[in-house]
């Protein structure tokens, strides 16, 4: 150990005896506890605490750190703890420890503590609202407002019309994006222009296909992709996969033309720019955020669309009733000493390569969205040393996110939350390992609960099934990896479980929406984050802040729990 944290032997003689002292008062103490109390350092006072054959580490299941008592008198049903003491560490090639040794923990230790957070750090998650729940908006259809339009889908069409017939419109999931878009194709229509419709992905090309001939029966309507190859020669709309639009040419039968781009982020990525036609004079970029990590919506979108004309927050949308209130927890777990081990490796591994990727290889440094899409590209396009260098870089933080992802400190939360599961019409469980998925599934069941995994190794035909059914009230819980973040349309759910968080403020939004649309009866939603206390997935050290700081500023209520307190929620 670091002779920065080492103590003189009368030092080390008082600090014993002191420990000695309180657990003959007081047992049970963690090693974090008893360093405050003593007054040194817990580097420092591990190693008093190992080597003093009085003192002995235990572990207690209903507790999530190790606690120390006198060994002549631990409790019973107590295990001891597999703690080892200290040994010199064992170096790989590239200098990283390939075993979690004492000191490596030691170094470290102090963020998987418990550790009291400062009030102003804990008053950004704590808050409780007295004002009654926004009353659910009704808007009315007539002749006036032939669709139902709520009061900000009519002033975004009016600043898109205003514009022109160009501009984008930023409103947060559930809010009613494609209605919007119907009125304006509606009005294209009657001015006998045609209209193409682009969407991302085939499940988005059958949605659109259905909703469209729901309100204009008496059109022609076409699709690209999937199998189909439609044209404006026999068809007046035609709903495009960007995958397949882009080499095919849309001519207009005349001067007038609506082009909407529905998720229009995705239009901007480098193969499918070129289906941003130009002939069109009106053009409708739809999303729930525009932005786009490598700047395209700079460089391509607003020079195509040309601005973004209105924006919806998840404020005014609450405050309108167009989409539900919500109250948060942030249920914090902690991983066991070899977990904790793993991570610590995987962590100091990351950052130095991190680090050469930076330097040596070109990836940017900030945000980090624009570091792993450097990344990814150096995997694809790179040269030789470039794409091993991403390739260990990926492979490291793959293991990473499945390290948080799988840990059974999760699948403990998970089941501390059947009452809330239960008391839930609908529940989505969020994760980023399809081991994950499959195990919360296998685990739920147990407990009676009727869940269905969602994820890339379940076939479609099967998946339909599964949405099917849990529209239905069949399945009451979904386990999803990634397969409903975007284009997918989910029956309506009020309990949404993130088990592994994303690094993506888009993909944290888009799983904000799925359970945030408008209920009947004006429930709140509910959202649960689960996080591994200490790592990068904590809100209190920083995580997701962003993401974090915009869901418990418009939440009615929003809390910190550990599991022990999560039958409340």
């Amino acid at each position: 150990m670091s002779s920065e944290y080492s103590l003189a032997p009368d030092e080390a003689s008082k600090a014993a005896s002191a420990v000695f002292s309180i657990l003959t008062r007081d047992g049970g103490q963690t090693a974090a506890q008893l360093a405050r109390l003593v007054g040194v350092h817990k580097k420092s006072l591990n190693r008093v605490l190992y080597h003093d054959p009085r003192f002995q580490e235990m572990k207690i299941e209903t507790q999530a750190a190790p606690r120390w008592y006198l060994a002549s008198s631990a409790p019973a049903g107590a295990k001891e703890s597999t703690r080892k003491p200290k040994s010199e560490p064992t170096e790989e090639s590239d200098g990283v420890p390939s075993v979690a040794s004492r000191e490596i923990i030691d170094e470290f230790t102090h963020i998987f503590d418990e550790k009291e957070y400062d009030h102003e750090v804990l008053a950004k998650f704590i808050k409780k609202l007295e004002t009654p729940r926004p009353v659910p908006a009704t808007p009315t259809t007539d002749a006036e407002n032939p669709f139902g339009l709520y009061e900000w889908q009519k002033e975004a069409l009016a600043a898109w019309d205003k514009n022109l017939g160009r501009g984008i419109i930023d409103a947060v999931t559930g809010a009613g994006k494609t209605r919007l878009a119907v009125a304006a194709i509606a009005t294209e229509l009657e001015r006998g222009g045609e209209v193409l419709v682009l969407v991302p992905t085939i499940v988005l090309l059958h949605q659109w296909y259905e909703i469209l001939n729901d309100y204009f029966p008496k059109s022609r309507i076409g699709r690209v992709g999937d199998g189909h190859d439609d044209t404006f020669l026999n068809s007046t709309i035609v709903i495009a996969v960007l995958a397949s639009a882009r080499n095919r040419h849309y001519p207009l039968s005349d001067t007038q033309g609506l082009l909407v781009a529905d998720e229009c982020h995705r239009a901007a990525a480098e193969k499918s720019q070129v289906t941003l036609a130009k002939h069109f004079p009106r053009r409708l970029g739809l999303s729930a955020t525009h932005e786009r990590m490598d700047e395209a919506h700079e460089t391509i979108l607003l020079p195509y669309f040309e601005r973004v004309v209105f924006t919806l927050g998840y404020q005014r949308a609450i405050d309108d009733g167009v989409i539900s209130s919500v109250r948060v927890a942030f249920l914090g777990v902690r991983f066991s000493e070899e977990e904790q081990g793993k991570y610590v490796i995987l962590a100091r591994t990351l950052s130095k390569m991190r680090r050469k990727l930076i330097i040596e290889h070109g990836c940017r440094e900030r945000p980090f969205a624009a570091f792993l899409e450097d990344v990814i590209r150096l995997m694809s396009k790179g040269k030789r040393n470039d794409g091993i260098a991403a390739q260990r870089w990926m492979k490291a933080w793959g293991d990473k996110k499945d390290l948080l992802a799988e840990t059974p400190a999760k699948l403990h939360a998970v089941n501390s939350l059947v009452p809330a599961i239960r008391d839930a019409e609908r529940t989505l469980i969020f994760t980023q390992s399809i081991l994950s998925a499959n195990t919360i599934a296998e685990e739920l069941r147990k407990s009676g609960v009727e869940i269905a995994v969602h994820h890339s190794q379940v076939s479609s035909s099967e998946r339909d099934s599964i949405m099917s059914d849990f529209e239905s009230g069949a399945i009451s819980v979904l386990a999803t990896v990634q397969t409903l973040e975007e284009g997918v349309d989910v029956p309506e759910a009020d309990l949404a479980i993130i088990v592994a968080s994303s690094k993506q403020r888009r993909q944290m939004i888009q799983r904000m929406g799925r359970i945030m649309r408008r209920k009947a009866d004006g429930r709140d939603a509910r959202f649960v984050i689960l996080f591994v206390e200490g790592t990068d997935e904590d809100p209190r050290e920083g995580a997701h802040e962003a993401f974090v700081g915009e869901l418990v500023a418009v939440a009615r209520e929003s809390t910190v729990v550990q599991v022990e307190e999560a039958t409340s929620l």
